[in-house]
């Protein structure tokens, strides 16, 4: 109903509303699906499982070694306080010393070998 003083018709504001909210869906969208899939999610899956494996190496109080496979591309670095896979950091807090810093290809094989205090990672 339109009148002099400039109040919108009712299909106006239907469709304005319509534009709202297909624009805050898709702001949505773009913080959710980014993080729930993809490489960034493989990444995360990856620092996570390896600081877990720092986690129980800190835990074991005798010499021992543990294989671990990398199943795709990725910047590791490994310290003492996080693990870094690509750009996702999580932190260890670990008591044990580490430093290790490389590109790993797909399917390759880690080697953690604990002595004392000390955490070597090596590819093999």
């Amino acid at each position: 109903m339109n009148k002099r003083g400039g109040v919108l018709s009712d299909t106006a504001l239907e469709i304005g509303a319509s534009v709202l909210i297909v624009v805050i869906f898709i702001t949505f969208l773009s913080f959710v699906v980014p993080k729930s899939s993809g490489e960034g999610f493989k990444a995360e899956v990856i620092a996570r499982d390896l600081a877990l494996e720092i986690k129980v190496l800190e835990g074991i109080k005798e010499e021992v070694d543990v294989h671990y496979t990398i199943s795709k591309d990725i910047n590791l670095k490994i310290t003492s306080n996080f693990v870094k896979v690509d750009e996702v950091i999580i932190l260890t807090e670990s008591n044990l010393e580490a430093d290790f810093e490389q590109e790993i290809k797909r399917n390759t094989n880690l080697l953690f070998s604990k002595r004392g205090n000390k955490l070597e990672v090596k590819v093999v």
